[in-house]
């Protein structure tokens, strides 16, 4: 039967916010460059892949302030007397190394948030760079829609942390190719948190080391990372741990770190867990990360697709069709954003819009064709048709979803919607 596909650019669909805003809109030395994700690549980044990303963090929440050093390993296949890596101009930095070797501090500047570095001999192949820095980050005023850090607290006053950073990017808390260029082909996460806080993270957990009041967690994978799917997760979390037998005849774990007064509903969605997977194996194929996990952590704020941890904040509500809409959304995204990703922000739709489309498929899933009409009448109410759903040049994240210059427009709690296509 015919299929509309409806495309979507708002990745949390007709919900309000859970956080309280903690920051003013007008942040100190808030360029234009941090604040935009993707588009036109600068010269200096032209050429440069990221074999590899060795993160490394250390979290204090009582001054909420960041330690880290990011350790890129790079390659071009043109020689390079002068590269740029992109961090948040808010952040100190402390040291810039090549290959080991620290640079002279006037070889690199950042004034904008783009981290100009001047190699003392060009580079080509495979090099590194490390950046070591320290800081308070941009916190976030209203997250997911406005990207930074989350600075919470649980119930019993316990410190809840999170990043969420998809319009921003992620120069907001390391220093990275803020564009889908720079995805990283394997990471390695090293975490240190507080000794009562867990880090939950992508890939998969290679396990601690105590370092007296602090705890650092090492995550690491061996798959490509979407830049704004890097996470950090801490809180005093439990875990559920269950294995999923996919329908492929693999074994996928699952993991869930929730908060510890939750323990119920935390298992009622695990359950649900296992029947999404069912679905978006039956739709689209295999789990693209089953060597990392189907992962969630529950978060101070709404959700995002963050790769092998979608954050999770929506309070274990479920939808009139019965199943929890938030976290079938985000899960959709590991097919497309964290699989399959757009080469520009211009081609946002391959995210938001098959991800969006997935909930009416999921209502007839689990109700039939009936429940499949009704949710796309839902969605079809909120079409706005008020720009072409792809301009054919190089946009920014924030450009895609201005008011101004492209069609994913969001106003609070509701998304507009674009009809694109029908076919079978």
């Amino acid at each position: 039967m015919s299929r509309p596909i409806l495309i979507s650019f708002c990745s949390l669909l007709l919900a309000a916010c859970n956080t309280t805003p903690t920051q003013p809109d007008e942040a100190p030395k808030r360029s234009v460059y941090t604040m935009q994700s993707d588009g036109t690549v600068p010269a200096r980044q032209q050429n440069l892949q990221v074999k590899h990303a060795d993160l490394r963090f250390k979290v204090f929440p009582q001054s909420k302030s960041i330690s880290g050093t990011s350790t890129l390993t790079l390659v071009s296949d043109v020689p390079k007397t002068e590269i740029s890596v992109d961090l948040d101009a808010l952040f100190t930095i402390e040291s810039v190394a090549l290959n080991g070797v620290n640079l002279a501090a006037d070889a690199y500047r950042n004034p904008e948030g783009e981290l100009i570095i001047n190699l003392p001999q060009a580079q080509s192949g495979e090099f590194q760079i490390a950046v070591s820095y320290h800081g308070v980050p941009r916190e976030a005023v209203r997250a997911p829609w406005d990207g930074g850090f989350v600075w919470s607290k649980t119930a019993d006053g316990q410190d809840w942390i999170a990043t969420a950073v998809q319009g921003e990017g992620c120069d907001l808390f390391w220093a990275c190719i803020d564009r889908p260029q720079g995805e990283p082909q394997s990471l390695d996460m090293h975490i240190s948190v507080p000794a009562n806080l867990t880090a939950a993270a992508n890939g998969v957990f290679k396990g601690s080391t105590d370092e007296g009041d602090y705890k650092v967690y090492h995550w690491h994978s061996d798959t490509p990372q979407n830049t704004y799917g890097v996470a950090l997760n801490i809180a005093p979390y439990a875990l559920i741990t269950e294995t999923h037998q996919s329908i492929y005849g693999n074994q996928i774990p699952v993991h869930y770190y929730h908060l510890p007064q939750n323990a119920e509903p935390a298992k009622a969605l695990v359950e649900e867990m296992h029947s999404m997977l069912d679905f978006f194996e039956r739709v689209f194929g295999p789990y693209p990360f089953a060597a990392d996990k189907m992962g969630i952590a529950e978060t101070p704020h709404l959700g995002m697709e963050h790769q092998s941890i979608n954050a999770y904040g929506n309070e274990y509500r479920k939808d009139p069709y019965g199943f929890d809409w938030l976290l079938q959304h985000e899960f959709a995204h590991e097919w497309f954003a964290n699989q399959l990703t757009n080469k520009n922000a211009d081609d946002m739709w391959l995210h938001e819009g098959f991800g969006a489309y997935m909930q009416p498929l999921y209502a007839e899933y689990l109700h039939g064709n009936m429940a499949y009409m009704a949710y796309l009448f839902k969605q079809r109410s909120t079409i706005s048709n008020h720009s072409p759903l792809v301009s054919h040049k190089p946009m920014a994240v924030e450009e895609v979803y201005s008011p101004e210059t492209g069609p994913g427009v969001i106003f609070m709690s509701k998304a507009h919607w674009y009809c694109i296509a029908c076919g079978s």
